[in-house]
């Protein structure tokens, strides 16, 4: 029996990436890995540079000489430094000495290989020989706890015969190769795991031992997929490999090579060079056996049934991949088609890429020419199911970092652009710890349940002096969901009335306004239903700047920084934005009685714009206390002027030759005794 994708599937949900209106749908990396098999090394010391960070300690503390790095013969043949514990005359008996390395960060994969060189004697006596224990444990989790891995002793450890006397390697053929499986710590989080190894032995009076050549390394390369049936995007962390290396053990249907070769495809690639809608560059692979190229991504509906016998093997799934990782740098295959005659800015430039290597990788720190600024990541599962974006200060891909066999959207905006990852953008596994931004950021939230299930969508307002008032390179485009079920909340620009779930605008001295709707979604229809907005993160946005929610349905107004959440209940058939996000940056205050001579006004600054002086006249309608003061964009005060002044025509000068180039905004606030005055203005320095 052949399975067909739901029409939803393949021309609803995957015919557009790119949206106009609101449901339309669109640590320290190591540079040697580059070019080897994906067997991969995460952990090498050969004791070179000292003992360095590893840490040697013993119980009870305090007790004998512990482990040192010493000059002696190592398994090259070469008088060179190798760790060594003198059990023989140097350290004490029933005493446990730890030799533990620092952490290192093992990203997601099947195996786990511990490999090391050791040189051991058992200690020859009258009453017989004395043998010690060497013990292998595993931290998961940074050094907080351990865990047994496996243990050496007798001829597992033993490399020469029993010696009465201390022992010491006098040439290669002492020394001999260990290998402990270490699969069963293989991390299983998508980002990875910090790992510890520790070897430990408990002293007997016995004779030397000595270590050299600690390697751990990771083999194959793997994800694991759970949650339920649905599209992934996926790429492959290898060179040379076929998509049936990858994923031939799922499901395929619908090209050749496939488990099945008619019926839907359940894979598809893209093709950005293919013009007109976006949805035209959609295409399975040519054959399963064909190489799965690096850098590409691909989208891969996951059946529950791997074969197609109706019994469903669940989740979750693991694919594996053990070609040749990439060499760095690596430059992805990133092109722009421009639509003729007439070009199409929202459907052109699209570029289905996947992470090329095994480990996670730094969107933020990836080099990039002609391409926007943001990456879009389909999350599929649960509550949070829908696009993750981040454009490198805000968003909800987990600071743009991109895993493993992660496929990913980017978009090309003119001709020649390029994408290129260097080992500097090869995290170590996913520990990160947080980039600090000075842009204001409102983070937004709609939570409604549908179809039974607790969901939310989100989207991010970015308030950035190098942004422009419609669509740019910062923003993040709505892209609707691959399942029938979701929250879809977004902004809509003015212009063009592209939606949005990061949008990024300058703002002057006027109050600057969002349009913004949130609609849940079931069967992939509008559902009326309630629901609850909340703004989580108000990150970096000045104190003196005014937030609104504006519901225009309703007529309320809610004030974001005096309350926490909005409760409404969705309405069908309006297309146009239900709601405004209001940001005042300039708190305009005229507390003026009416008919007062001479008002209050801000007749001029100039000139603007300026570069040594500034000349900020206004009137006043009485004899006040007057503050001059200038902000730059992110609402940090840069100059202030005070000076007590009469009523009628007045003026300040404030000089700029401490400040940068870039917008400043300047207010004037007067205290008089009948009233108080404020107004802004918005003024550009220059070199």
């Amino acid at each position: 029996m052949l399975r067909s994708l739901l029409s939803h599937r393949t021309t609803g949900l995957l015919a557009g990436i790119v949206v106009c209106t609101a449901l339309a749908l669109p640590a320290q990396a190591q540079n040697a890995l580059g070019g080897t098999s994906a067997t991969s090394l995460v952990l090498l010391e050969d004791w070179a540079g000292g003992i360095g960070m590893w840490t040697q300690s013993e119980v009870p503390d305090g007790a004998g000489e512990g482990w040192r790095v010493a000059n002696e013969i190592n398994p090259d043949d070469n008088l060179e430094n190798v760790a060594r514990l003198r059990n023989f005359d140097r350290n004490i008996a029933a005493t446990d000495y730890l030799l533990t390395s620092p952490t290192f960060a093992v990203p997601q994969v099947t195996g786990l290989t511990l490999m090391f060189d050791v040189a051991y004697a058992q200690r020859d006596t009258v009453g017989g020989t004395i043998s010690e224990t060497l013990e292998i444990e595993v931290s998961t989790n940074a050094g907080a706890s351990y865990s047994f891995a496996a243990s050496l002793t007798g001829v597992d450890l033993d490399t020469v015969a029993p010696l009465a006397t201390a022992f010491k390697p006098a040439s290669a053929a002492d020394w001999e190769a260990r290998s402990i499986d270490l699969s069963a710590f293989a991390p299983m989080a998508q980002d990875g795991a910090p790992l510890r190894i520790r070897f430990s032995v408990v002293n007997q009076e016995g004779n030397n031992l000595y270590l050299d050549n600690i390697k751990v390394t990771t083999s194959p390369a793997a994800v694991f997929l759970d949650g339920v049936e649905g599209w992934r995007m996926l790429a492959n962390p290898t060179t040379g490999t076929s998509y049936d290396e990858v994923i031939g053990s799922v499901w395929t249907q619908g090209f050749p090579g496939a488990d099945n070769t008619n019926g839907s495809t359940n894979v598809l690639l893209y093709d950005e060079s293919v013009i007109g809608d976006q949805s035209n560059g959609y295409t399975p692979p040519a054959d399963q056996a064909n190489t799965w190229s690096s850098g590409t991504g691909a989208f891969v509906y996951v059946y529950s049934d791997d074969d197609n016998d109706g019994s469903a093997e669940g989740f979750p799934k693991t694919l594996t991949a053990s070609g040749v990782l990439p060499s760095l740098p690596f430059n992805f295959p990133v092109t722009y088609t421009e639509t003729t005659p007439t070009a199409l800015p929202d459907e052109d430039g699209w570029n289905l890429l996947g992470n090329p290597y095994d480990r996670t990788i730094d969107w933020d720190l990836l080099t990039a020419v002609n391409l926007d600024a943001t990456v879009y990541v389909w999350n599929p599962n649960g509550m949070t199911a829908g696009y993750r974006t981040w454009n490198g200060t805000t968003g909800n891909l987990n600071q743009g970092l991109i895993a493993p066999f992660q496929g990913f959207w980017v978009k090309a905006n003119a001709t020649s652009p390029s994408l290129m990852l260097d080992a500097n953008a090869v995290t170590t596994g996913g520990i990160f710890s947080g980039r600090q931004s000075a842009i204001p950021v409102i983070a937004l939230r709609a939570d409604a349940t549908v179809a039974g299930v607790e969901m939310y969508g989100e989207a991010f307002l970015q308030i950035d002096p190098t942004a422009e008032a419609d669509v740019d390179r910062l923003d993040a485009h709505f892209l609707t969901p691959l399942s029938s079920e979701y929250i879809a909340m977004m902004t809509q620009t003015e212009a063009s009335a592209t939606s949005l779930v990061i949008d990024a605008r300058p703002i002057g001295a006027d109050a600057l306004s969002f349009a913004l709707d949130a609609i849940a979604v079931e069967q992939n229809a509008p559902i009326g239903t309630a629901m609850t907005l909340t703004w989580p993160e108000l990150r970096d946005v000045p104190e003196t700047w005014t937030l609104s929610l504006v519901d225009h349905v309703t007529g309320t107004t809610v004030d974001l920084r005096a309350t926490e959440s909005y409760t409404f209940t969705t309405e069908l058939g309006d297309e146009t934005p239900r709601f405004a996000i209001v940001v005042n940056p300039s708190s305009v205050v005229a507390n003026e009685p009416e008919g007062t001579p001479g008002a209050f006004a801000l007749t001029a600054a100039f000139p603007n714009p300026f570069r040594e002086t500034l000349t900020v006249g206004y009137t006043l309608p009485e004899a006040a206390t007057v503050r001059v003061t200038v902000f730059d964009v992110l609402g940090r005060e840069v100059a202030t002027l005070v000076n007590e002044q009469v009523a009628g025509q007045q003026s300040a000068v404030l000089s700029g030759s401490e400040l940068a180039s870039g917008l400043y905004l300047v207010r004037v606030e007067a205290d008089g005794a009948v009233a108080r005055y404020e107004t802004t203005t918005r003024v550009l320095r220059v070199e």
